[in-house]
């Protein structure tokens, strides 16, 4: 298993989807990996989420039925609190518009499902070394 490095060892990821099943696997890998996680799948559980801890990362599933990923991520990225929480962005559809599109928001990354394990760490290590320094929670 791979591990994020120790520079942003013990960061906060919000895992925003409405998939309980994906959401636990993704939110224990992200663990065992050294990260500490959040989870939501509505706009109310996002704003709490987002009330309780800073994130240092946000993982969005965009194609969700309780809340749009496109939307979580132009509010989230509105909001000055939060504006500089790298987004990497999940999806099915990997077509180009859609890519430029979350780009165009403000997405960070753009992870097309399916993807493994691998990439996925791949990509938050990368966002992380990439954006705002981890900082240890007080």
């Amino acid at each position: 298993m791979k591990t994020i490095n120790h520079t942003n060892a013990g960061a906060y990821v919000l895992i925003i989807n409405d998939q309980p099943k994906l959401t636990r696997s993704m939110a224990f890998l992200l663990e065992v990996a050294g990260l500490h996680t959040m989870t939501a799948s509505n706009t109310e559980e996002i704003a709490q989420a987002l009330g309780q801890q800073m994130p240092d990362l946000i993982l969005c599933d965009v194609d969700m039925t309780t809340t749009d990923g496109y939307n979580a991520l132009r509010r989230i990225h509105n909001d000055r609190r939060y504006s500089h929480v790298p987004f990497i962005v999940m999806s099915e559809s990997y077509e180009l518009h859609d890519l430029m599109y979350a780009l165009d928001l403000g997405a960070a990354e753009y992870l097309p499902k399916p993807f493994d394990t691998y990439d996925l760490i791949d990509a938050i290590r990368d966002t992380l070394a990439q954006n705002v320094p981890y900082r240890a929670a007080s």
